[in-house]
């Protein structure tokens, strides 16, 4: 396989992935879901997001203080899903979040928190390697 056909390959290989990640990850408004890119650089294959709760979903949190950004879209989440903004900051800054799994999400009145990104790439395992097993046949 030449470079280009390689660059292909991989660049198939993340929009697979990124498709996967996308049906896996938890939906409120839907912007961490629209946020899921993948790029190639060089060799490797980057799938990405730049929201900023993204790793909380895929995570958890531990306990900690957040800051104001955080409690003012803490403050407009907990307005949508009718939840008491105070209630939601101090338990999150007291208890942190947990992440749960895909097998057993933790589901809240306001969501469901689950890693979306590393469950993407493992279910993908097989259409993967079909993948570059057609390429190099």
């Amino acid at each position: 396989m030449d470079e280009e056909q390689i660059a292909k390959l991989l660049d198939h290989i993340g929009a697979l992935i990124e498709l996967k990640a996308k049906r896996l990850c938890p939906v409120d408004m839907g912007a961490l879901r629209a946020s899921i890119r993948h790029r190639v650089e060089g060799n490797k294959v980057i799938i990405w997001t730049d929201i900023e709760y993204a790793q909380d979903m895929e995570y958890g949190r531990p306990p900690e203080p957040l800051d104001a950004g955080e409690k003012e879209s803490l403050k407009d989440w907990a307005k949508r899903h009718s939840l008491p903004a105070y209630a939601v900051i101090r338990k999150i800054e007291t208890k942190g979040i947990e992440a749960g799994t895909t097998e057993k999400p933790i589901k809240t009145a306001g969501g469901t928190f689950r890693p979306f990104m590393r469950p993407a790439l493992f279910q993908s395992m097989t259409d993967i390697k079909s993948l570059i097993k057609s390429e190099l046949s």
